[in-house]
């Protein structure tokens, strides 16, 4: 009972300083820079307007689509995002997200806020 306990309390601790490091590193936006930069070659997003005048992303690994993103990603309902720039900034999180192997590149709302693409 008390090694089964110790193993919980181990994974715990685990999961936790992970989602720390995670956190801090959304508030780093050369570290972002730095990861698009170095895998421009490989990884690459466009913006586009959606039917509705709003905008999304698609994202690109080797020249071919890997992720197409019309809506804002973490947010309810069927949303474009306002401005071609908020779509990009988001794609280029996602971009360091899959340079970092953080995988899937899932988004928060807390992120999006991070970032000031829900303005």
């Amino acid at each position: 009972m008390k090694l089964f306990r110790l193993v919980i309390a181990i994974v715990l601790f685990l999961s936790c300083t992970n989602k720390d490091k995670e956190n801090k590193e959304i508030h780093q936006p050369n570290a972002i820079k730095e990861a698009v930069s170095t895998s421009a070659e490989k990884i690459s997003v466009k913006t586009y307007q959606t039917e509705t005048k709003e905008w999304g992303y698609d994202i690109y690994m080797n020249g071919a689509l890997y992720i197409h993103q019309p809506n804002i990603p973490a947010v309810q309902g069927n949303r474009g995002f306002r401005s071609e720039q908020a779509a990009k900034t988001t794609g280029t999180f996602v971009i360091y997200k899959i340079s970092n192997n953080i995988l899937p590149p899932t988004i928060s709302v807390a992120e999006l806020d991070s970032l000031g693409v829900l303005k």
